[in-house]
C-alpha cells in the first residue's frame, strides 16, 4: 500500500572528502579582469522593503506591530528606522542598543490599555540575538515583559510616537523575523574534516538579491561559524580574506578572489564549502581564485555528496518497527524491502528500540529488569553486549561515517562505537536535567536534546565533549517529550497540550515555527522520527511517532496509526508496531 509522504506539514520549513595535497596546484589558469566582466551587485533582480515606518498606522496595535518590525533590514540602519518610531524627546535620551532582541509575544500579539497615552505590555519569551553575522545567538536577558506608552506626537498628521519606549533595546517579533528574513544555510568542515557542517543563517530580504553571494562569503571566510558550533567546526585559515568582491565573469561564472592564506585550506574542500553555501542565491559554476589565479571550479551538483543530508535522503526511505520485541521491515511502498532480516536472529529479539546504518547497528534489549545497549554490524557478524545497561533508555541514534553512537540512558548522554563494549559519558556541562531523548542531525555532529522537557542543541567536539544550548521550547507545547531532525536546519518537537499532544517544527534555534499541529486523540508522545528532507528540492521529511505504545505515520492534517498488515515477514498475531525508525 502507498503512503503519502509528509509534505504539507514539512515542506514549510526549508562522503567526506579524502585528504588531498594542500598548497598551490603545479599548474594554474590566470584568470584576467577584463571586458564582458560584470559586477555582481548590478545583477540583482531587487530586494523587499524596507519594513512600514510608523506613518499612517492606524491603529495603535498597528504602530505597535510595525514598531516590533523596525530593526529588521541592514544592520547597520536598525538603529535609525527604530528611532523613526520615537517620540521627539524620546529620541533625544535613547541610547542606541548594540544588539537586536528577538522576542516572541505570548498569546501572538501586545496588551493595549487605552489612556491618554495607551499603555502597551509585551508578555514575551526570549528567542535570542540576532547579530550582523546573521546568527541567532542565546538570549542574553532573561525579561519576560516590557512596557511602554504609545501617544500621539502632535503632529498634523496626528501620527503616534513610542514616549518611553524600552531603554537598551531594540525588539524584533519572530513573526518579523520570519517575515522580513531568508533562512540561509552556510557549511564548515568539521574538526576532523570528515564531513560538512550546515550553519544557519538569516539574510535580510531587504539586500539585493545579487548582493547577497557576497554577504554568505564574507560570513564563512571572514567571520567563521556560530558560537555554539565553534568547538565542533573549523573556521577558514587564520588571515583569509577576499581581495576585492565576487563578480560574475562574461561566461556567467562567479569568481571568488581569496588571499594567499587559504592554501593552508584544502582547495577541494574550500570549493565545496562554497558551492553548497551559495546554493540558494548563485546555481552557476564558482570560480576560486588565489590571489588572481584561478585555482578550482565548480557547481553546486559536483558537491552534493558532501551534503550528508542529501546523502541519506537521496538513499531512500527504509522504515522499521518493533513488533512483539522483533525489529520488523515496514511496507512503505517505495522500493521493496531487502527479503534478509534487518538483524541477525541471535540479537533481533526481547528488544525495545533500535537503530541501524548500511553498515553497523544498536540495539536496545530487555535484561531481566533493566535494559541493555548491544552493537554490532548490520547483518552478517556478532554483537557485542555492552556495559550500558540501566532501568531507562532511549532509542540509539547513530552516525554512519564517525561509526559512532548516542544514547540517552539513566538520565545521562552516553557515546559508544560499534565493536565495543565500553561506553563513554558525554561531557556537557550544561545538560543538568536528566536526558530522554536524543536526535542526531544527518551529518553526525549536531545533536538534538531533550533534557527535563527542555529541548538543547549540543555540537559535539572533536574529544568527545560537547556544549549545549538551550532552546525556546514552542508556546504549544507545555513541554518537549521527543525530538527528531526534519532537514539540516529544522526539528520535529513533540508534547503536550491543552488538546491532549502537538507536533511543532521550529527552525533549530527555536526561532521560526513553521508548522505546527494538534492530535487530541493521543495522550502521549514518547518518540518522534524523520526522515531527513532532500535539501536540492526540500521533500521528503518523513515523520512517524510511538505515542500510547502504538506507532503512527504523521500528514499534513492527521495522522495514521502504523497496522500490523504493514510489516513485512511471518505475521505477528495480536502485537502492535511499536518504537518506529528509519535507517540512519
Amino acid at each position: 500500500m502507498r503512503y503519502r509522504r509528509i509534505v504539507a506539514l514539512l515542506a514549510a520549513l526549508g562522503v567526506g572528502l579524502a585528504a588531498a595535497a594542500c598548497g598551490m596546484p603545479s599548474r594554474t589558469d590566470v584568470v584576467v579582469d577584463g571586458e564582458g566582466i560584470t559586477d555582481l551587485e548590478q545583477n540583482g533582480s531587487g530586494a523587499e522593503g524596507p519594513p512600514p515606518g510608523p506613518e499612517g498606522a492606524g491603529t495603535v496595535e498597528e504602530f505597535v506591530r510595525r514598531y516590533l518590525e523596525a530593526p529588521a533590514g541592514d544592520w547597520d540602519g536598525a538603529a535609525a528606522r527604530v528611532r523613526r518610531f520615537l517620540s521627539p524627546q524620546a529620541q533625544g535620551s535613547w541610547q542606541e542598543p548594540s544588539q537586536i532582541t528577538v522576542i516572541r509575544l505570548i498569546g501572538g500579539k501586545p496588551e493595549i490599555k487605552p489612556a491618554s497615552t495607551s499603555k502597551v505590555v509585551l508578555n514575551v519569551q526570549q528567542i535570542g540575538v540576532l547579530t550582523n553575522r546573521g546568527t541567532l545567538d542565546p538570549p542574553t536577558t532573561s525579561a519576560t515583559s516590557y512596557t511602554f506608552d504609545v501617544g500621539p506626537t502632535g503632529a498634523p498628521g496626528g501620527d503616534l510616537a513610542v514616549v518611553n519606549p524600552p531603554p537598551g533595546v531594540m525588539l524584533l517579533t519572530d513573526t518579523a523575523l520570519a517575515r522580513w528574513y531568508d533562512r540561509r544555510t552556510i557549511y564548515f568542515w568539521d574538526s576532523g574534516q570528515h564531513t560538512l557542517v550546515p550553519d544557519l543563517r538569516y539574510v535580510p530580504r531587504t539586500l539585493e538579491d545579487a548582493a547577497r553571494p557576497n554577504l554568505l562569503i564574507d560570513w564563512l571566510v571572514t567571520d567563521g561559524p556560530s558560537a555554539w558550533l565553534s568547538s565542533s567546526v573549523q573556521k577558514l585559515p587564520d588571515g583569509t580574506k577576499q581581495l576585492g568582491r565576487a563578480y560574475k565573469d562574461s561566461n556567467g561564472r562567479l569568481v571568488v578572489n581569496l588571499n594567499n592564506a587559504a592554501t593552508s585550506q584544502n582547495l577541494d574542500q574550500l570549493l565545496a564549502q562554497l558551492c553548497l553555501s551559495l546554493r540558494a542565491d548563485f546555481s552557476g559554476d564558482v570560480v576560486l581564485q588565489i590571489e588572481s589565479v584561478k585555482q578550482r571550479e565548480g557547481t553546486t551538483s559536483d558537491f552534493f555528496d558532501r551534503d550528508a543530508a542529501y546523502r541519506v535522503s537521496s538513499r531512500g526511505e527504509e522504515q522499521f518497527a518493533v513488533a512483539g520485541g522483533v525489529v520488523r521491515w515496514v511496507d512503505n511502498g517505495a522500493a521493496p524491502p531487502s527479503p534478509e532480516a534487518p538483524l541477525p536472529a541471535e540479537v533481533n529479539k526481547n528488544v525495545q528500540y533500535a537503530a541501524i546504518t548500511d553498515s553497523f547497528a544498536a540495539v536496545v534489549r530487555h535484561d531481566q529488569d533493566r535494559l541493555r545497549l548491544w552493537v554490532g554490524p548490520n547483518q552478517a557478524g556478532r554483537f557485542i553486549r555492552t556495559d550500558l545497561r540501566t532501568s531507562a533508555m532511549s532509542r540509539p541514534v547513530l552516525a554512519e561515517r564517525q561509526k559512532t553512537g548516542y544514547v540517552a540512558a539513566g538520565g545521562k548522554l552516553y557515546q559508544f562505537t560499534p565493536d565495543s563494549a565500553k561506553s563513554t559519558e558525554v561531557n556537557v556541562a550544561q545538560l543538568s536535567a536528566p536526558v530522554t531523548s536524543v536526535a542526531l542531525a544527518p551529518d553526525g555532529r549536531r545533536l538534538a536534546v531533550v533534557a527535563g522537557g527542555q529541548p538543547y542543541l549540543v555540537a559535539l567536539s572533536g574529544d568527545g565533549g560537547g556544549e549545549a544550548r538551550p532552546l525556546p521550547s514552542p508556546p504549544l507545547l507545555g513541554s518537549v517529550t521527543a525530538v527528531s531532525w526534519v532537514n539540516e536546519t529544522s526539528l520535529v518537537m513533540a508534547g503536550p497540550n491543552r488538546a491532549g499532544v502537538a507536533l511543532v517544527t521550529v527552525t533549530l534555534d527555536g526561532a521560526v515555527i513553521t508548522a505546527q499541529h494538534d492530535e487530541p486523540g493521543i495522550s502521549k508522545v514518547t518518540q518522534v522520527v524523520a526522515f531527513p528532507e532532500d535539501p536540492r528540492y526540500g521533500s521528503g521529511g518523513r515523520v512517524m511517532i510511538e505515542a500510547d505504545n502504538r506507532t503512527y505515520e504523521v500528514y499534513s492534517s492527521t495522522v495514521v496509526e502504523l497496522t500490523p498488515d504493514r510489516l513485512v515477514g511471518q505475521p505477528t498475531k495480536g502485537v502492535v508496531p511499536t518504537a518506529p525508525f528509519f535507517k540512519e
